[in-house]
């Protein structure tokens, strides 16, 4: 079924339906899998509501375009500073934890450090004027609250 995905996106991106363009995409597929099998390994994710990280994803989505759209405004306006936060997390879940490091990652405006237990190191721009406990609330935010919601 993993191949036929990966086949069907190789021919989108290809825009072409031919028998040279299926039979290199199954190709690349499964020499895609292979690899990922071999040096990628991948940890089921337990106790997780996937309809729950869906939403997640849809959310996370939206607000990667809202702070886009502030961090532009801040660096514009000259109104803007660097500093580096270390925030506690409340998810019990490796796996969650890990997805919310990723989320703040590509998030505009933070960057993540480390990650140790339930210590997130991230460095986030702010207004100038914000006092550092706002910024460590912001760091993390509405992101933890959703995936809380995926959490069992």
């Amino acid at each position: 079924m993993r191949v036929l995905v990966l086949v069907a996106i190789w021919v989108i991106l290809r825009e072409e339906i031919t028998a040279f363009d299926l039979i290199l995409g199954s190709v690349i597929a499964v020499g895609c899998m292979a690899y990922s099998h071999r040096f990628l390994p991948v940890k089921k994710i337990e106790n997780v509501d996937a309809f729950r990280l869906f939403l997640y994803l849809c959310y996370l989505l939206g607000q990667a375009y809202i702070a886009g759209f502030q961090v532009i405004k801040m660096i514009l306006l000259g109104n803007v500073r660097a500093d580096i936060v270390a925030t506690q997390t409340t998810l019990k879940n490796e796996s969650l934890r890990i997805m919310l490091v990723d989320s703040i990652a590509i998030t505009p405006g933070s960057v993540p450090l480390d990650l140790s237990d339930d210590i997130i190191t991230v460095v986030v721009l702010k207004h100038k004027n914000d006092p550092k406990e706002e910024i460590d609330d912001s760091v993390k935010g509405r992101l933890e609250i959703e995936l809380l919601k995926a959490q069992k």
